[in-house]
């Protein structure tokens, strides 16, 4: 395998990982090649590199698995490995044996999510092979991006050419990934298997601890008849465990609808997603896991269109309602909510034929639940909702829940000069207001600085296209290292500061419109005496007369011909006439109708 074909498959992220290093928020962490007191090596994962600004130590993920092990040839032989090529199970040192003796039950455990966690990320970092084109066409089509989710592909390839231990080949019979079978033509290794999910798009289920206890496939073959694959004793949840702040939930009706949602920051910003595994997909651990949430306000079902999930939605709900009382003392109170999907739609289909503002509207104008259980302390009719619109105090845990969330920022447009938009962590200037010629472009000067500091250095000042993505990704990138602040916070901001300007601008583009004259009604009694008028014998010369009457005098040809001229003002191809006169001073005017 040449340089180019690891370097392609191999995410720094893995590699890390595989070192037991994990970045801060800002993607910085101690460098593991000098003695260092704070983080000064930066993770650039967008272009799989690093780079210390103690040492100075730098280069790609390959360079990071040379400086590790010492040599080139070790560090190549590290990344080949690091690549999805399964390593022994049993390849730990002879007293963690020995410990496994004394717990077998724990064995068992430990080497099941292991198997698993290093089979997904040879499934991930297939996908992010060259050669993987028609998974990512499949992913493309369901409008799902593989660089923002932890997904994987599963080719079936995983335990060919001796790939496997037999320890690990025993791990996978075990864990449901391989399941042996009698052929003529065994493999590499004798054996013959039938392999698990193969030509599926692979999401890992978590458990409490966010360890990969079990994956679901969604295949890509075959369309009109795609079948679903969970791995035997299914366990643990998709994304996984919701975080313990949570405040709203969003239940979804299928794994590939959580996913959908997923790349949505309006919505994760607000809300964490849980996916249950079908119509019937509501599981004890889904119940416990939401029972365990203690700062939870509002459940929010989010199922297909149809009948099944309409069914599905009345159902759960009726189950939650009586899981969740009685609530403990001091907790938030819970009310159940469920967004209405248009009939014949699902999440994902919904992402494909609309923008996102239609998740946002769908998720806004949500319904919420009528409940079978009525109880006081279960806030679910529609006249309880209306008394919490009320300003009414809430109780601290829910105060400083909201706290640890991100909220949106708010746009302050008072001076058209100078707009402001600020969040929990950053202050946003435009300097010199927007456009509002130019629709297609949104060319901006800003000025961004943290809200947490009063240092000038955590500031940057910058003219950006917030429609060239391309642009834009590398100046968040720079952006975010000028201001010591994770990407993800300065992309959520951008995002939207967007969709607010995009508001902004529409509606003083609405109000600068010329406002139309509503067409003037004539009265029944206008309309009679306006008939009797043409009917009534000798029209023109009458209606000569009266252009007399209103001051013009003389040119009785003229004046009534320029006024059946302006009548025809209202048809479709009006009449037009040019008038020529001479003043007392030898200039000629020209008038044109």
């Amino acid at each position: 395998m040449e340089i180019k074909d690891i370097k392609a498959r191999l995410d720094i992220g893995t590699v890390l990982k595989h070192y037991g290093l994990q970045p801060d928020r800002n993607n910085m962490l101690k460098c593991p090649f000098h003695a260092d007191d704070k983080p000064s090596l930066k993770i650039y994962s967008t272009t799989n590199t690093f780079n210390c600004f103690g040492c100075g130590k730098s280069g790609d993920q390959i360079e990071f698995c040379t400086l590790k092990e010492g040599s080139k040839h070790k560090g190549l032989v590290k990344a080949t490995e690091l690549i999805g090529e399964i390593q022994p199970i049993n390849n730990k040192p002879k007293q963690q044996k020995s410990q496994a003796k004394e717990n077998p039950v724990l064995s068992v455990v430990e080497g099941h999510t292991e198997i698993l966690t290093r089979v997904f990320e040879s499934f991930r970092n297939g996908l992010s092979h060259p050669v993987s084109v028609k998974p990512k066409e499949y992913l493309k089509g369901r409008n799902l991006k593989h660089e923002l989710l932890e997904i994987g592909y599963n080719s079936g390839q995983f335990h060919h050419r001796g790939k496997l231990s037999e320890a690990d080949q025993k791990a996978c019979i075990n864990a449901g990934l391989l399941i042996p079978y009698s052929s003529p033509v065994p493999n590499a290794t004798g054996n013959t298997f039938k392999v698990f999910a193969k030509d599926c798009i692979i999401f890992p289920l978590k458990n409490k601890q966010n360890q990969i206890v079990s994956i679901y496939g969604r295949s890509i073959t075959n369309n009109n008849q795609s079948k679903h694959y969970y791995l035997k004793d299914r366990s643990g949840l998709y994304p996984g465990y919701p975080r313990p702040a949570t405040t709203k939930l969003i239940l979804t009706e299928a794994i590939i609808d959580a996913a959908t949602l997923l790349q949505m920051p309006e919505i994760t910003a607000e809300c964490s997603i849980l996916a249950c595994y079908g119509t019937n997909g509501l599981t004890e651990e889904h119940k416990q896991a939401i029972k365990e949430l203690e700062y939870l306000q509002e459940i929010i079902f989010f199922f297909d269109g149809d009948k099944a999930g309409n069914e599905a939605i009345e159902k759960y709900q009726t189950e939650l309602s009586e899981l969740m009382l009685p609530r403990k003392a001091g907790q938030a109170q819970i009310k159940l909510s469920s967004i209405e999907t248009p009939e014949g739609e699902d999440v994902n289909s919904l992402s494909l034929a609309y923008e996102t503002e239609i998740f946002t509207h769908l998720f806004e104008h949500r319904k919420p639940s009528r409940p079978s259980v009525r109880d006081e302390s279960f806030l679910l009719t529609e006249k309880t909702e209306i008394k919490e619109r009320e300003p009414q105090p809430q109780p601290l845990p829910e105060m400083q829940t909201r706290q640890t969330l991100p909220q949106q920022g708010k746009l302050n447009t008072r001076n058209p000069d100078f707009i402001t938009y600020t969040t929990e962590e950053l202050q946003i200037i435009i300097l010199g207001g927007i456009n509002l010629q130019q629709i297609d472009r949104l060319r901006i000067t800003v000025k961004i600085s943290r809200t947490d500091t009063n240092d000038p250095l955590h500031s940057i000042r910058h003219i950006i296209d917030l429609y060239h993505s391309d642009y834009l990704e590398k100046f968040i990138g720079k952006a975010s290292e000028q201001l010591e602040t994770g990407t993800n916070v300065l992309k959520r901001a951008i995002a939207e500061l967007t969709e607010q300007i995009e508001c902004y601008r529409l509606s003083k583009i609405e109000s600068q419109k010329e406002q139309k004259p509503q067409a003037r009604q004539l009265s029944e009694q206008r309309y009679r005496k306006a008939l009797n008028y043409l009917k009534a014998p000798k029209l023109m010369e009458r209606t000569n007369n009266d252009i007399g009457r209103t001051g013009m005098i003389g040119e009785e040809n003229n004046r009534l011909l320029m006024y059946l001229v302006f009548t025809s003002r209202l048809r479709e191809q009006p009449l037009h006439i040019i008038s020529l006169g001479a003043s007392g001073t030898g200039n000629v005017k020209q008038m044109i109708m």
